[in-house]
C-alpha cells in the first residue's frame, strides 16, 4: 500500500464518519422533535450509536468517529429537541451505562494483552520494534497537542484577539490531552485480518496509559507551576449562584412580558412564581456566606421542614396503598412526584456539604464584565463593621452581608427577611457591592447582575 493510498484510506475513513456522524445526528433529531414519551425516548437513545455506526462501517469509514459525532451534536441540542423528562431518564440511564462500558473496554484489552503480545512476536516488525512504534506515536501524541494549542494562544495574543484560553491555560489544556476508552474501542474494533492488527491495539494502549499516567499525575503539578488552581468548591458555588441568578432573572423578565400581554393575570399566581423563583436563588447565594452554626439559613430551614413534610406525605400514601384504597397508578404517579422533589432537595444539601467552610479564593477575570465593576474600587471603608445595622435596628438575623463599594453601607443579602443590600441599592442607584464575609472578595453589580 503506497502513502497515496494510506492517505485515501484516512480521508474516507475521517471525513466520511464526519458525514455520517452528522447525517444520522439530523436524523435522530427529527425523530426526537416529535416524540414525547419518556420510554421511547430512551430507547431511541440506545439505538443512536448503531444507526451511525453501521452505515459508516458497510461504506469502510470510522464508524467510532460517526459515533462520536452524532452524540455530541445531539448532546448539544437535546436542551431544546428532547422533554425534560426524557433528559432526566436518559442522563439518568447512561450514566450507569457509561460507567459499565468503559470498564468493559479496559477489562477486555487487558483479557487480550497475552494475545496482542503473541501478535507483536509474530510480526515482521518483531516486539522491539512494535514498542519503539507504540513509543513515538505516545511522543507525538503529548507533543502536538501542546504545540497547536500554544500557538493558537499566542496567535491570539499577538493580534489582540478578546475572549478564548490564555497562554497559561493554554499550556494547562494541552497537558490535559489525555486518552481513553474511545481511542481503545477504535482499536479493538479493527477488523481480525486487519494487516498488523496486534500492533496497532498495543499502540492504542500505551497512548491511552501512557497519556493517562504520564500527563494524569503530572496534571496537577504543571497547573501550579503556571499559578492556576483547580477547581475550588467555594468558587464554583460562587459561580453556580451568578449562572443561576442570571437565568432567573431571566424568567422574571419573561415572567413581565406575560403579565403585560396578560394583565388580567391574578396578583396571587404572580407572586407565587416571583416567590417560587426566589426560592431556587437564594439558597445559591446563601451557602457562600460564613453565618452563626446556631442559626439556620432560611432555606436550610425551608428544606428540613419541607423533608419532614414530604415524610409525612409518603407515610400516608403507603397506609392507604396497604388498605387498598388507593390506584396503583395513582400512588405511583403521587410518588413519583414525592420523589422528584426529595431529590431536588438532597442535591442543594449536597451542595452546601461540598461548599463547606474552605476561603472562598477571589474569582479569576471571566470574559464577561461591565464598566461598572471595572471602575469600583475593590474595597472601601465599612460604615459597620459588626453587622447589618437595619437588621440591628429591626430585631433580625442577617444571613450573609453585603458591603456597598460606593458609599460603604453594610447590608444583609436577599435571603434575609430585610434585604437590606438590595433596598439599599433600589434607594440610592449605587451598582456594585462586594462580600463582606470573611475570606470573601467576589464582587457584584446590581445594575447588569454580573460578577467580579
Amino acid at each position: 500500500m503506497t502513502g497515496v493510498d494510506v492517505l485515501v484510506s484516512f480521508l474516507r475513513s475521517s471525513l466520511g464518519g464526519i458525514l455520517i456522524g452528522l447525517l444520522a445526528y439530523r436524523l435522530i433529531q427529527l425523530v426526537r422533535r416529535h416524540l414525547r414519551d419518556t420510554t421511547t425516548n430512551v430507547a431511541v437513545s440506545f439505538m443512536t450509536p448503531w444507526i451511525a455506526y453501521i452505515p459508516a462501517e458497510l461504506v469502510h469509514s470510522s464508524g467510532v468517529v460517526a459515533v462520536v459525532v452524532c452524540g455530541v451534536m445531539l448532546a448539544h441540542t437535546s436542551p431544546v429537541d428532547q422533554t425534560p423528562s426524557a433528559r432526566v431518564a436518559q442522563r439518568m440511564n447512561w450514566g450507569t451505562i457509561q460507567f459499565i462500558l468503559e470498564n468493559l473496554v479496559f477489562l477486555l484489552i487487558g483479557l487480550q494483552a497475552r494475545t496482542i503480545l503473541q501478535e507483536m512476536q509474530a510480526s515482521p516488525l518483531g516486539l522491539g520494534r512494535s514498542v519503539l512504534v507504540a513509543t513515538a506515536v505516545l511522543a507525538t501524541v503529548v507533543v502536538v497537542r501542546p504545540v497547536w494549542l500554544l500557538a493558537w494562544a499566542w496567535v491570539r495574543r499577538v493580534r489582540g484577539t478578546d475572549g478564548g484560553l490564555s497562554v497559561r491555560e493554554s499550556a494547562v489544556a494541552s497537558w490535559a490531552g489525555m486518552r481513553g476508552v474511545v481511542t481503545l474501542a477504535a482499536a479493538s474494533l479493527l477488523p481480525e485480518d486487519a494487516p498488523e492488527r496486534g500492533v496497532l491495539v498495543f499502540t492504542a494502549l500505551v497512548v491511552t496509559l501512557g497519556t493517562l499516567i504520564l500527563q494524569g499525575f503530572t496534571l496537577g503539578a504543571v497547573a501550579r507551576k503556571l499559578d492556576l488552581h483547580g477547581p475550588d468548591p467555594r468558587e464554583t458555588a460562587l459561580q453556580y449562584a451568578q449562572m443561576l441568578q442570571m437565568a432567573v432573572n431571566a424568567g422574571e423578565r419573561r415572567l413581565n412580558e406575560e403579565i403585560a400581554k396578560s394583565p388580567n393575570v391574578p396578583e396571587p399566581t404572580v407572586e407565587a412564581l416571583r416567590d417560587q423563583a426566589k426560592r431556587r436563588v437564594n439558597p445559591a447565594w446563601e451557602r457562600l456566606g460564613r453565618n452563626d452554626p446556631d442559626v439556620e439559613n432560611p432555606s436550610t430551614t425551608y428544606r428540613r421542614l419541607r423533608e419532614s413534610m414530604l415524610d409525612a406525605e409518603r407515610e400516608k400514601l403507603l397506609k392507604l396503598r396497604d388498605k387498598g384504597v388507593i390506584d396503583h397508578e395513582v400512588l405511583v404517579e403521587i410518588m413519583a412526584g414525592i420523589d422528584v422533589e426529595e431529590s431536588m432537595i438532597a442535591q442543594n444539601n449536597d451542595r452546601d456539604e461540598r461548599v463547606g467552610d474552605d476561603t472562598l479564593l477571589t474569582p479569576q477575570e471571566r470574559q464577561f464584565g461591565c464598566e461598572e465593576l471595572r471602575e469600583a474600587p475593590d474595597t472601601v471603608e465599612p460604615l459597620s463593621h459588626d453587622s447589618c445595622p437595619e437588621c440591628m435596628r429591626d430585631g433580625l438575623h442577617p444571613v450573609s452581608l453585603r458591603l456597598c463599594l460606593t458609599c460603604g453601607n453594610v447590608g444583609c443579602c436577599d435571603s434575609s427577611v430585610g434585604k437590606h443590600a438590595s433596598a439599599h441599592f433600589e434607594r440610592t442607584g449605587h451598582p456594585v457591592m462586594r462580600s463582606f464575609e470573611p475570606g470573601e472578595a467576589w464582587r457584584w453589580c446590581y445594575t447588569h447582575h454580573l460578577l467580579g
